[in-house]
C-alpha cells in the first residue's frame, strides 16, 4: 500500500521543513511534493512498505510538478509491493523461463542473459528499479558495428522490460525505444546458383570419391533446390508427409512453428518416385532422407567446381528467383515458403529481381 507523507520531514536530517526558507532547505508544498530551495526543483516523496522513496520530478514549475507527481503516484500504485526487493539478475531467470519458441531463439536468449550477468554496467545483481537508460545504452554499445547482434540485444532488453512491467516489478521500461532505434541492415547481395550450376553441383556430389554418402547428400540437396525449402524443413520430412497420389507435400516451418503444404513440382517428382521405389517397405513414420545436413558435401562440390561457396539457403533463393522469372505470383511463392505475410517478405527481399523483370517486360512492349 502506498502511504502518503502528510507530515513534514527534513530529508537530510535538518530541521522541519516549511518553517524557514533558508538556502538548502526542503520545502513541503503539498502532500508528497517537496521543493529544494537551492535549485528550485520539485521532488516526489512517498513511503512504501516502510521504505522512503524520493524521486526528482526534474521540473521547477509548480503546476507541471503537480502533474508529474500524479503520474509518479499512479506508477507507484501499479508496482508490486516487493518491487523494491527485486534484483535484475533474479528476474532475468523468471523471464527466460517464460520464453517459448525455436531452440535457436531460446539459445540466443540464454546467451544474452549470460552476457548481461557478465557485463552489465554496475553489475546485474542490482535492484531492478534502479536500472536506467544510460546502463541500457552502455550495454548495447558492446554490439556497435554488429547490426544483427545489436538488434537482437535491443529486442531482448525491450522484451525483458516489458515482462518486468507486466509483472509490476517496474512502473515503466528504462529503455526508450524511440531514442534507441533498431539499426537498419545494409543491403547485402546474396548469391544463388544458376540452374546449370545447380545441376553441376548435384552431379559432382553424386560422383565424389571416398564416400558412401554421395547419393544421399545429393538427394537432400536436390530436394532443397527443386522444392525451395530449407534444411530444417527437409531434415524433418517423413514419408507420411509425401503423397505422390495427391501430388502434395506437408512441411513444418521450425522458425514460425507452423505447417504448410506445397505441390510436388514436375522436376521434383522423379526424385520422390526414385526414393519410394528404393524403399518400398519403409514405414510412414520414417524420415525420407538419411542425411540431415549435406553442408560439407555442398562446400566440397563448390570448391571442386570453382564456384562461389553457395550455402544451403542459396538453393532456396535459386528456387524463388527461378519462380519469379517464370512469372509465378509472389503470393503463391510466399505460400510455398510457409510465409504468413501474403508476399511482403518476398517483395522486400527480391524487389530488385522483380523490378528488373517488370522493366524488361515494359521494354518488350515497345518492340
Amino acid at each position: 500500500m502506498l502511504i502518503l507523507l502528510l507530515y513534514t520531514r527534513n530529508l537530510h536530517g535538518m530541521t522541519a521543513v516549511g518553517k524557514r526558507d533558508q538556502k538548502g532547505e526542503w520545502i513541503r508544498v503539498a502532500p508528497c511534493l517537496y521543493r529544494y530551495r537551492g535549485s528550485g526543483v520539485y521532488y516526489a516523496v512517498v513511503r512504501r512498505s516502510g521504505k522512503l522513496i524520493r524521486r526528482s520530478l526534474e521540473v521547477d514549475k509548480l503546476e507541471v510538478a503537480k502533474r508529474e507527481l500524479r503520474d509518479f503516484l499512479a506508477r507507484q500504485e501499479n508496482t508490486a509491493a516487493d518491487a523494491h526487493k527485486t534484483h535484475f539478475d533474479d528476474h532475468m531467470r523468471e523471464f527466460l523461463e517464460s520464453r517459448t519458441g525455436a531452440s535457436k531463439t531460446l539459445k540466443r536468449y540464454r546467451q544474452l542473459m549470460e552476457h548481461v550477468n557478465a557485463n552489465w554496467p554496475g553489475g546485474a545483481h542490482q535492484i531492478l528499479s534502479k536500472v536506467d537508460h544510460g546502463q541500457c545504452t552502455k550495454w548495447l554499445s558492446f554490439w556497435n558495428g554488429k547490426v544483427a547482434a545489436y538488434n537482437h540485444a535491443r529486442q531482448w532488453l525491450l522484451s525483458f522490460f516489458d515482462f518486468a512491467v507486466a509483472n509490476r516489478k517496474i512502473p515503466r521500461s528504462p529503455l526508450d525505444k524511440r531514442l534507441v532505434k533498431a539499426v537498419r541492415r545494409p543491403k547485402v547481395i546474396r548469391n544463388a546458383p544458376t540452374p546449370e550450376e545447380f545441376e553441376a553441383i548435384l552431379t559432382e556430389v553424386r560422383s565424389q570419391p571416398f564416400t558412401d554418402h554421395g547419393d544421399d547428400s545429393a538427394d537432400v540437396l536436390e530436394f532443397m533446390g527443386r522444392a525451395g525449402v530449407g534444411q530444417a524443413e527437409t531434415s524433418g520430412l517423413k514419408h507420411e508427409h509425401v503423397s505422390l497420389e495427391a501430388g502434395t507435400i506437408k512441411l513444418f516451418r521450425v522458425k514460425t512453428q507452423t505447417s504448410f503444404q506445397i505441390p510436388i513440382f514436375p522436376k521434383l517428382r522423379p526424385l520422390l518416385e526414385k526414393l519410394k521405389t528404393a524403399n518400398p517397405d519403409v514405414l510412414p513414420s520414417e524420415k525420407v532422407f538419411k542425411i540431415s545436413d549435406p553442408k560439407k558435401a555442398l562446400a566440397t562440390a563448390c570448391k571442386r567446381l570453382k564456384l562461389p561457396s553457395f550455402s544451403q539457403r542459396a538453393l532456396r533463393r535459386m528456387f524463388i528467383i527461378n519462380a519469379l522469372k517464370r512469372g509465378v505470383a509472389v503470393k503463391t511463392i510466399s505460400k510455398w515458403q510457409g510465409h504468413q505475410d501474403g508476399g511482403v517478405l518476398i517483395l522486400k527481399t527480391y524487389s530488385e529481381i522483380i523490378e528488373n523483370d517488370v522493366h524488361q517486360e515494359a521494354a518488350n512492349l515497345l518492340g
